[in-house]
């Protein structure tokens, strides 16, 4: 079983995820009905997960770096084979929000602000996590590494405001 979890690759581990998105997506839709703000809030909480699951990649690459532990050496290879995915299916889950919310706050709002900033640095965690792909090197693993942070913070205040 191990085997098969250290050789998965983006596509196979983005199956692996798709089938709980499903039923979360579904909920999401299905659930009582309900204002659209409110569905294209709870878009946003759900692509929050799945960001945050990306996200808990640095802090068990820390501990592996700091303990060296086999557990968690053999759990963090599996779960590496994870943060492409997830960090598509939070963009998936994203977009909606992005969108819908473009027809309630107009650009001058301090959310919308925000939120616009929020998206501007997603965008640069993606392309650089896109460009660490495509060539892997320390400088960029830290920008991959400080635009991910960047995200983080600019994030916090667009859900606090």
């Amino acid at each position: 079983m191990l085997r098969f979890l250290f050789r998965l690759n983006v596509v196979q581990s983005l199956v692996i995820l798709i089938v709980p998105t499903i039923f979360v997506t579904a909920f999401l839709l299905l659930k009582q009905p309900s204002h659209i703000y409110t569905k294209l809030v709870d878009f946003a909480a759900a692509a929050m997960f799945y960001f945050l699951l990306a996200f808990l990649l640095y802090p068990l690459l820390l501990g592996v770096k700091y303990t060296r532990r086999k557990k968690l050496v053999i759990f963090t290879r599996i779960y590496i084979r994870f943060h492409i995915a997830a960090a598509i299916l939070g963009t998936v889950l994203l977009l909606p929000h992005v969108i819908g919310m473009s027809f309630y706050y107009s650009t001058t709002n301090p959310k919308a602000l925000t939120g616009l900033f929020a998206v501007c640095s997603f965008f640069a965690v993606l392309i650089s996590g896109y460009l660490r792909k495509k060539r892997s090197s320390g400088k960029r693993r830290r920008y991959h590494r400080y635009t991910a942070f960047l995200f983080i913070v600019i994030l916090f205040v667009h859900i606090v405001i």
